[in-house]
């Protein structure tokens, strides 16, 4: 899931795909490609049929370049300038990856 301010209370919204370089966000919203975001990327152990936000596993709050403009949504490349932010976010998309697995094994 990942989460952004649109001036009203931050809602989720699911990632297509993720990497330890990006991601694609599912959004109506299209910013100007560029534009710097900073986003908090949740991974949840799960998803609800009732919409409920699950407790999230690993979270990060990471700055994030828009890149690209899809029909569902926007693609975005992080911006981590540190080595342990690009070493967190490896692990996270680790995590997100290992129960994506299990949810389907």
């Amino acid at each position: 899931m990942a989460f952004y301010w649109d001036g009203s209370v931050p809602l989720p919204h699911d990632i297509r795909n993720i990497s330890s370089v990006g991601m694609y966000v599912n959004t109506t919203e299209r910013w100007y490609l560029g534009t710097l975001l900073h986003l908090t990327v949740d991974v949840v152990s799960g998803s609800s049929s009732a919409g409920t936000v699950l407790r999230p596993v690993e979270s990060m709050m990471v700055w994030s370049k828009v890149i690209r403009h899809g029909s569902d949504g926007v693609g975005f490349e992080f911006v981590l300038l540190k080595r342990e932010d690009r070493k967190k976010m490896a692990h996270l998309v680790e995590t997100a990856r290992t129960l994506c697995e299990n949810r389907h094994a």
